[in-house]
């Protein structure tokens, strides 16, 4: 069905951009300040009251998070002089993601990093008392410089809900729960979706999708409330990342990570198993959890058609080949200012919720090393090769004639990574004394790196670190940082 695009004052028509059940967004190019805007428009055949009352709480949930860089902001909300009420959003130009799903496969850290951004946003929409109830791949868009946001957040609600909630939602990315009731839907519904989502990234589909199989809604039901998710089948996956997804989708709420955060720092887990860069947690000052209101009864639910959200007609990023772990290239890391706290181990980026932010900071990148480690186990090779034709050709070891090869136990090239430190923890007096070393390729210029219970790190230069606590349990993560910037695996110590 075609509908007419609102005359806006302040606002010059460009295109529709996706159509569906109850609403259309089209594109617009704004006057003051001259930008391109999406515009929502709620079609007008949907202006009942309980269409009208979704759509205001839709502007008013993400008026909300606005000030989270992953999830779409929204500018203005008004209503058009024929009555239909309309939201101004930041407008997504590149293809969303379940179009690029479709087009081109991504590689395992791309999806890695966008599941890390994703369920931080979800996280702080839940720190808010909102549950989102409809990410999928097509509700992650992506800007200019390829950062996704969510949106739609039409269907958002506070939690406890009924056994109708199967029409809430789109079905393939929904948990059994959603579906079929009768129990509480909570935020481990929106984990489980985040996990179908990241399912569809690597795989180009939803997760119970069959091939050339009966793909109608009910056939697709019956398969997320009685078949387990079926492995990715991709080579590159790692089997920590297929075990994390499995999770994730458990039928059961109880199975799955309890919260997006869980969800996203094991997503971290598995950048720094396999060295990636590691990709930050952008949330709010920590505080108490907002109580997750319950749902109301008269909830929107599915529609025959839903809009591809902000769809793109731009041409598809061509898919990137080579190593499946060398991930696109994220925008270049700021370099730290003189005197300027390194950021949180955890790659935690943590901000006061009264200030907007704009764009995600890139993550410290972590160093590759399996060449390093390769060129290192060449030369050690080698020098033990030298120390056998001498001792069993050139002659009798010890003798005038035959130089002795000895090991010093460092890298010939200086650039094998440091080891990882041992740490050990004693308490005395009120404070836990930390101390560290043992560690291989050890080095007077290193650098150390310690973060107590998870908090923001602090760089020292000594091997030891005092905690002042009289009773509770401390614990202290120690990174060691090379001169040339490599960087050890982290040791912990509890005291």
């Amino acid at each position: 069905m075609t509908t007419r695009a609102p005359a806006l004052d302040g606002y010059e028509y460009v295109r529709e951009l996706g159509q569906g059940g109850y609403a259309t967004v089209y594109l617009y190019r704004m006057a003051r300040p001259a930008m391109d805007v999406a515009v929502k428009v709620l079609n007008a055949e949907a202006l009942g009251g309980a269409q009208r009352d979704q759509f205001t709480a839709e502007a008013n949930a993400m008026a909300q998070l606005a000030h989270h860089p992953h999830i779409v902001p929204v500018f203005r909300a008004d209503v058009t002089s024929d009555g239909r009420p309309y939201i101004v959003m930041k407008y997504y130009p590149r293809p969303n993601f379940a179009l690029r799903a479709r087009s081109e496969r991504l590689s395992v850290p791309e999806v890695l990093r966008t599941g890390i951004q994703i369920a931080s946003a979800v996280e702080t929409a839940h720190r808010a008392g909102i549950l989102h109830r409809d990410i999928k791949p097509a509700n992650i868009l992506a800007d200019q410089y390829g950062y996704p946001g969510l949106t739609d957040f039409g269907i958002a609600t506070g939690g406890a809900d009924d056994a109708s909630a199967a029409d809430g939602m789109s079905v393939p990315w929904a948990p059994p729960e959603v579906i079929f009731g009768p129990e509480p839907v909570d935020r481990r519904a929106d984990v489980y979706s985040i996990g179908a989502s990241l399912w569809h990234l690597l795989v180009g589909r939803s997760p119970f999708e069959v091939p050339g199989g009966d793909n109608a809604q009910a056939a697709m039901m019956r398969r997320i409330q009685m078949q387990p998710p079926p492995p990715t089948g991709r080579a590159d996956v790692p089997q920590s990342f297929e075990r994390l997804l499995q999770l994730t989708m458990a039928k059961q709420p109880s199975g799955r990570p309890a919260t997006a955060l869980e969800l996203a720092r094991s997503l971290q887990a598995l950048e720094q198993e396999h060295r990636l860069p590691l990709t930050s947690l952008v949330l709010a000052d920590d505080g108490p959890v907002a109580p997750v209101r319950p749902a109301s009864a008269d909830d929107t639910r599915v529609r025959a058609v839903s809009v591809d959200a902000q769809a793109s007609l731009i041409s598809r990023v061509p898919a990137t080949g080579g190593d499946p772990f060398t991930a696109p290239a994220p925008p270049p890391t700021r370099k730290r200012r003189p005197n300027e706290a390194p950021p949180a181990l955890d790659g935690t980026v943590r901000r006061p919720a009264s200030v907007a932010v704009a764009a995600t900071e890139s993550p410290p990148t972590v160093a590759r090393r399996p060449l390093l480690l390769a060129v290192g186990g060449l030369v050690a090779t080698l020098a033990a090769l030298s120390v056998y034709l001498v001792t069993r050709v050139g002659g009798s070891a010890g003798s005038p004639s035959t130089p002795i090869v000895q090991s010093t136990g460092q890298d010939p090239l200086g650039n094998a990574p440091p080891g990882t430190p041992v740490v050990r923890a004693s308490r005395a007096d009120g404070l836990v004394s930390f101390t560290w070393g043992d560690y291989t390729n050890a080095a007077t210029t290193d650098l150390f790196e310690v973060a107590v219970d998870g908090g923001r790190s602090k760089e020292v230069s000594a091997h030891t670190f005092d905690v002042p606590s009289d009773s509770a349990r401390v614990c202290l993560q120690i990174v060691v940082r090379a001169a040339n910037g490599v960087v050890s695996d982290p040791g912990r110590a509890c005291g």
